[in-house]
Parts: C-alpha cells; structure tokens; sequence
C-alpha cells in the first residue's frame, strides 16, 4: 500500500476559499427561484418538503437539523427555511424558521457569499465556509457549537443559541489516512450506502466502486453480482439512444471485476464494448456524442437533426476502461486508445492549468468532398458513418464543399478545387482517414468525409502547470485515472496525468459545479486529484472536508445532497436525497485502500491463463484471431516462508545494486546475448521480455503475447521489479558468482530471505561476501 504523510495546510485551504462560487440563482417560468424550488426525494427529507412548499432543495447546515438558504438581501447569513423536530435535532426547539444565523462560535461571518461565478469564482464562500470551520471546532472539543442568531430576523432581537452536537473529534491532518474520524465515518456510509441504490446507469456503477473501494466485506456480493449481470450485455455499435456513457462504465467496472475474479465470461461482453469504442467515436474530436457516431451520421444523411456535439466525458470514460482492461489482461481497442490519448494532448495538455472545457479542443482538421466517380472504391463495408478501408486510394478525382459564414449569419457552400489551401487532400493522401458519410448532401451528391490526423509529440518531462485550477472536473479526472494507469505501458503518460491530476487538486472549488451530472464530475474529480503530488492533494482534501462537514445528517443517515454548484436551469443531475454526496464522499474516504484500479492500486492481480486471444483493429472493421499464442510461464520472484528476518539494505547499496545489473544487462543487450524469458513485471499483468538494455537508464521490455515494446527507465521500477530482473539476469549469466550474489541481496532487500540463501549458496564465498557489505 503507497502512503502518504500529509501535512496540513488549513491556511492555503482558506485563501482558496476567497474564489469560490456556490448557488447559481435563476427563475423558472412560473418565477420560483431556483435551485431552491426543487423538491428532495429522500424519504427522510419529506417533512422538509411538507413544510417548504416552494421547494425543499435548501442547505443542509451540517448536523444540527437545520436546512437554510442565503439571500442576495443577506448573503452573509443563513435565511432558516427549516428545522428538523425529531429527538436527534440539535436545534429543536432553540432554532425557528425565520431566524437569520449570521455567526457561530462568538465569531460573525466575515465573507459574503456569492451566487454566479462571474461574481467571484465558483465554491461555496462566505457563511458555509466558515460554518463548516466551526462545525469541525465545536466537534473536536465537547460537541457545543454556539450560532449568533437574529431571531425572526430582527437586528434587534439577537442572541447566543448554543447547541449540543455529537463530539466526533476532528479530522486528522493527515485524513483521510490515519484519521479516527474518517474511520467511523466511513463506515456510517457503507451501511447508507448498502440500503440506497442510485437510480442512473453512472450512479449506480459509482455507488458499487465506492462500496467496493471501502475494503467493507459486505460490498463483494454486490460487486460480484453487478460484474455478473455486465458479463452478459452484448452492446451494440449500431445502436441509437444515450448509449455511449453506459459503454464507457460497463468497460471500466468489467475491467475491475475481471481484474480481482479473472472471470473469463466478460470477454464477450469487453469484444462488444471494444467494438463500440473504435467505431462509435466521433474520430475528429477522439469524443463522443451521447449516441454513436454512424448513428447521428447516418441520422442526418436521412434529413434528420445533427443532435449534440462530441463530447469529453465519454471518451474519457472509454479511455478509463481502456486503461483497466489493459492492467487487468483483457484486449482493448488500441485505435480507440490511442485517439482519446492524443485527445488529451492536443486538450489539457495544451494548458498551463491542465484542465479542459466541455470538450477536448484541438480536434483533427477535417473536410467534406463529393466524389465525381459514382463507382469509386472509396466505400465503407457498413455504409454511411463508417471507415472507407481504401482511404484516398483510387479515390478518383473529387471537390471540396467549402463553407463560408456571410454577414447575414447563414452558411453557404463553393465547390472547389483540392488545390490551395486544400492541397494536402493529395500531399498527405497516405495518412488521411476517410468515412462515408451524407451530410447535408442531396442525394447522389457521393459525399465523404476526410479527417487530417495530427499525431502529438509526447511528453518528455513535467508540465509548468500554474495550478489555477478550471471546471468540468469528470473528464479530466477521467483522463488522470487514464494515463496514471495507461503510464505503466506507456512512461512518458504519466507526465500528461500528474499534469491533469494537479488540474483537478487545484479545483476543489468546482467539484460540484458539473454541467449535466454533479455527481459524476465530483466522482472522478476525486479521484484525479488522488494522484496529484502531496501538497497539491492535501490543499483539495483541506477544501473538500468542509463540504462533508457541512453535509452531515443530523440522523445519521448519510450526507444530504446540497445546491453547490447547481447550474442556474438546474439541469445537473443530482439526485435530490442522500447517495450522492455519500457515495463520493465514501470514495474519497476509502482511497487510502487502493481496493481498485482507478484508485491507485500498484498491481494488478495475477493474470488468468497464459494464452490469450489475439486481436487486430484495422480501420471500421473489428476482427479476433480463434488461434492462440502460447506464452511461457514467467520467471517469478520466489516467495517463500523467511527463517530469519531481513537485513535493511543502505540507499547506497541500492545505488550500487541497480549500476550493477544495468551495466550487465546493457552488457548483454550489447552482445544480442539476451534471451527471451517471460517475467512479469509491476507496470503489466501481463508476462514481459527484456528485449533491450542501456547503461544510461533504460530497459525495453516487449509484451510477450504480442509485438507491443515500452521503454522504461530503471528509476521507475519498484524495488520489486529490479529484484525481478536481477534474477533474471542471474539465470542468463549462471556462471556469474557475483551476479547471483546480486540476485540474493534484492531478493533480500524484499523480504524474501530463503530464496536469497539459495542464491548465496550458488554464488559462493567470496562473492557472497562481497555483496553482503551493501547491507547496514
């Protein structure tokens, strides 16, 4: 398990709470004011709207029963809308509604809150921030919080309310790592969590990770159960409806399931998805659109309407499950993959913030042309919005629509000659990707669409990321958990997604403002910050404590849904009860775990058998090989029981260790000496050889079921993997006493004292003693 010590920063958490945005206040058509007027659905929230008749979406002002709004007329101060009457109510009978609070603790509230972000940035500043502070005061100490309250509002009626709250103790510095809080709150939310299920498609695949993430047994039955019931879906790429947000969540949850079970009744339903992937992507952008890409093709060729544009948030999610399949063991669309990578270049990794907008940005160039030649070749095998596999081959001679804007605002398009700016239609004829397509095209116009690929550079080093943060949390985070995985094949990705990941820590301000789904773009927020460096994250957590302080029930019943970032139309689809706010918080609290894959575990779980299906992409087709490719049984790094306890190895002697076995596998590499020996390495699941070495720093290592390589530099490798090596290293070279001395001291060096006897004993005395001086 990685760790962290995390200092706090508590002072760096209030000066982000000086740009903050919270309600986005706007009317509906019969002038109730929203978000406000919406109306909870939880059951335990229904005397909130019995008494609110206007709407019951008020703020939950933590655990003392009370539910408030903040007016323009008094932005520094909660307008009580609402007070619970129960037994469990701090504030029964001592809060009314009516009542302003305007300060608590003997303090006042300072800060105004602002309500549209163009007053002050996006949050919830002001009162909330400031409460949530006391809330954790009064209960790390005896549970007594004292409000400042006008009663019925009146500035001559003031007074001191003091409450009685469950002392809970505060979050620790370090939460949620070693926090008692943290602990026992989590758990609360497992047992909210178990009883209430989420009702849309991401929600529910959210709640169950969330669960699983915790390490509470209670959760595997239903993690186990869902995986089950996804195993069986078959989905289709020619389907319409919103179906591409559900491709990218079964993809991933699939992923983690096959990964901790090796249940080998997924690959059918992973071969579909993979499918759905490749040739349901809208290829210009690397995104998509809520529905497949030939779908809305062929939608608008038959006279219909364009629908929504490609977005970011599917295609991260697509990449996500890309991601985990791969460390998992099971095939990916590698087309699809790699698109959605160069997406996130050309997005976030154009940025100084490293975040990105509703889209990716910087998609391909593309054109329409008609073909003259009716019976050209350049056709799709499935017809309109489909790859033509020749491409610009035999294409024959063609005109460009080119479209030009007029003053009036309407578009017209010439027919043109590829010449001019056109002219790498011919000069670059090899590369360009070409779909049938009959956009906007009279019939026998013989109309396609050319895409221009522009292949980004990798990064080769850290970003300059000026950590201001941005909005639309979900796809970036999506693209961290993405490449911070993918970063195992591929080294240089993990550039890109610190980079996003610092983006995401920087934004604890926006976590709720998502358009369409607050609870997503919180979700995988969350989890893009996870893996941004220490003083970055512990700068989110500190933010992000506040909003679940403030969203404490007062029964004890999971976190109340709060209007935070609440678009103005009220679109964004919070779930107006308990599971929301819940199940991200529970995420947030069990990441210390590292149960799953998009939360940061090291390792992938031992691969199933050792023969796996060979897949091929090849533009709109999708085609799986029946034979198999037989891979050899890895060399491991044997584990066995330890007679004796582990001597501590000095940095120095890492040092010396690792110079060791680079100069001697470079040594071999040199020579063509090395051979091809199956070894499994931390950054795959999938069996390894070494196919390359250089005394500078660098191993290349090839997949060995298929002709994928990764170079990957010897100061990324675990302590683990460089043992692994050396014991590789040590079988090429048996005649080498020293070398199998090395092989003993790394085995050492991990715990695993018999194997490293029996290394000492085939190096013999000298050499044995020689290497053992790199101990303390």
């Amino acid at each position: 398990m990685r760790r962290r010590v995390l200092g706090t920063t508590l002072i760096a958490a209030i000066l982000i709470g000086g740009y903050a945005h919270a309600i986005h206040l706007g009317a509906t058509e019969d002038g109730k004011l929203l978000p406000w007027a919406r109306k909870m659905e939880h059951p335990l929230d229904q005397p909130v709207v019995a008494a609110c008749k206007d709407g019951s979406f008020l703020m939950n002002l933590g655990p003392t029963g009370i539910r408030a709004m903040i007016t323009k007329e008094q932005p520094k101060a909660f307008t009580v809308k609402f007070v619970f009457q129960d037994a469990k109510s701090p504030a029964k009978g001592l809060v009314k509604p009516g009542d302003l609070i305007i300060g608590a603790n003997g303090k006042q509230f300072v800060d105004e809150h602002k309500f549209h972000r163009k007053q002050g940035g996006r949050g919830w500043p002001g009162p909330p921030f400031e409460l949530a502070h006391a809330l954790e005061d009064s209960q790390g100490s005896d549970g007594k919080l004292t409000l400042i309250v006008l009663e019925g509002g009146s500035p001559n009626k003031r007074k001191n309310v003091t409450l009685q709250l469950e002392p809970k103790g505060r979050f620790a510095n370090t939460w949620p790592w070693n926090c008692p809080r943290s602990d026992k709150l989590r758990k609360q939310l497992v047992d909210h969590m178990l009883a209430h299920p989420m009702k849309r498609v991401h929600g529910a695949t959210q709640r169950i990770l969330a669960l699983y993430a915790s390490g509470d047994k209670r959760a595997e039955p239903l993690f186990k159960e869902y995986g089950q019931k996804l195993a069986k879906s078959r989905n289709d790429y020619h389907a319409g409806g919103m179906c591409t947000w559900g491709w990218g969540y079964q993809g991933i949850f699939l992923g983690e399931y096959y990964n901790i079970y090796k249940d080998n009744a997924v690959k059918p339903a992973i071969e579909a998805l993979n499918q759905c992937y490749e040739l349901g992507m809208t290829y210009t952008s690397g995104g998509f659109s809520h529905r497949p890409f030939p779908a809305i093709e062929k939608r608008v060729a038959e006279g219909g309407p364009k629908g929504y544009g490609a977005m970011a948030g599917p295609g991260g999610l697509s990449m996500v499950a890309g991601a985990v399949c791969q460390a998992a063991g099971l095939p990916i669309s590698q087309r699809a993959y790699d698109r959605t990578h160069q997406a996130y270049l050309g997005g976030p990794g154009q940025t100084e913030h490293g975040t990105l907008a509703y889209g990716f940005g910087g998609g391909w160039s593309s054109v329409l042309i008609r073909l003259k030649n009716p019976a050209s070749p350049c056709r799709s095998k499935e017809g309109v919005g489909y790859q033509c596999p020749t491409g610009m081959k035999n294409i024959g001679d063609f005109v460009v629509e080119k479209w030009s804007q007029g003053k009036d605002g309407k578009w017209d398009k010439t027919l043109v000659p590829p010449t001019g700016e056109y002219s790498w239609l011919k000069s670059e004829a090899d590369s360009l990707l070409v779909y049938e397509t009959g956009r906007y095209a009279q019939p026998g116009d013989n109309q396609r669409l050319v895409i221009r690929p522009k292949i980004l550079p990798e990064p080769s080093g850290p970003y300059n990321n000026n950590r201001k943060g941005g909005g639309h949390n979900a796809p970036v985070g999506m693209g961290v958990a993405a490449h911070m995985i993918g970063s195992k094949v591929y080294p240089s990705w993990k550039y890109l997604g610190e980079h996003m990941a610092i983006g995401c820590a920087s934004s604890p301000h926006t976590l709720w403002d998502g358009h369409a789904s607050g609870e997503m773009h919180a979700f995988w927020g969350a989890i893009g910050a996870f893996f941004a460096p220490e003083k970055d994250l512990r700068k989110f957590l500190d933010y992000t404590k506040t909003w679940i302080i403030l969203s404490e029930s007062h029964d004890g019943q999971g976190l109340i849904d709060q209007p935070f970032g609440c678009q103005r139309n009220a679109t964004c689809s919070i779930n107006l009860d308990r599971t929301a706010y819940s199940h991200v918080a529970l995420l947030i609290l069990s990441i210390p775990n590292r149960n799953l894959l998009i939360t940061g575990a090291d390792f992938a779980k031992p691969a199933g058998p050792t023969t796996a299906k060979a897949h091929s992409y090849s533009g709109s087709s999708y085609s799986g090989s029946s034979s198999s490719a037989s891979v050899p049984a890895p060399t491991p790094v044997i584990s066995r029981p330890s007679l004796r306890d582990p001597r501590d190895l000095s940095a120095d002697g890492h040092k010396a260790l690792e110079k060791v076995i680079q100069t001697s596998l470079a040594a071999l590499s040199d020579k063509g000496l090395l051979k091809k020996e199956a070894i499994r390495m931390s950054f795959t699941s999938k069996p390894v050889y070494v196919v390359a070495a250089e005394s500078s720093g660098t191993i290349t290592f090839q997949l060995a079921d298929s002709t994928q390589t990764a170079r990957v530099r010897w100061k990324s490798l675990s302590t683990k993997d460089v043992a692994t090596v050396a014991v590789l290293l040590a079988k090429m070279r048996p005649e080498s006493g020293d070398l199998q001395a090395v092989a003993g001291v790394c085995l050492e060096s991990i715990g695993q004292v018999e194997a490293a006897d029996e290394y000492f004993d085939k190096a013999g005395s000298s050499s044995k003693r020689k290497l053992e001086k790199l101990f303390n």
